[in-house]
């Protein structure tokens, strides 16, 4: 996909979502301009942003940002790439850090950090109790329990 098409895509996301403040296309802009992508954005007025190595978690309405990269102990395990899919109006990102060997998930949050959790029960979509989907199933924060769904 082109950067003028993911640019399109960002702002038609933005119209389609209710906001707690009014963002405008200009401030959608200002908020990823030479940051890297924005991919996601929720309904607390927080937009995700991911480049080749981070992801950041931009509040529009304070200016506050976490940008979250491959820790000491993650690159030591090998991993080389993190690439953050989703984040939910609770502000938990999941993604996926890959290696030579593939990729395994992870779910992230301000409060309780970087987690890596099992291959298949996330890194694609998570909700706002932080539970995260996968193609095999999801996976729970609160429990470590995994869920096989089956379509």
């Amino acid at each position: 996909m082109t950067m003028f098409r993911r640019s399109l895509l960002a702002l038609a996301v933005l119209g389609a979502h209710t906001m707690a403040s009014a963002l405008t296309a200009a401030d959608f802009g200002k908020v990823y301009e030479g940051a890297g992508t924005a991919v996601d954005l929720n309904n607390a007025s927080q937009v995700l942003v991911r480049d080749a190595a981070t992801f950041t978690v931009v509040d529009t309405t304070s200016g506050a940002r976490n940008t979250v990269g491959l820790s000491a102990e993650l690159t030591q395990a090998g991993y080389t790439t993190l690439t953050a899919n989703d984040l939910s109006n609770s502000g938990y990102v999941t993604g996926f850090v890959g290696n030579a060997s593939g990729s395994t998930p992870f779910v992230w949050s301000a409060a309780s950090g970087f987690r890596l959790i099992p291959t298949g029960f996330g890194g694609l979509f998570v909700n706002d109790s932080g539970v995260t989907v996968g193609a095999s199933g999801t996976w729970s924060p609160a429990t470590g329990a995994t869920t096989t769904l089956s379509i």
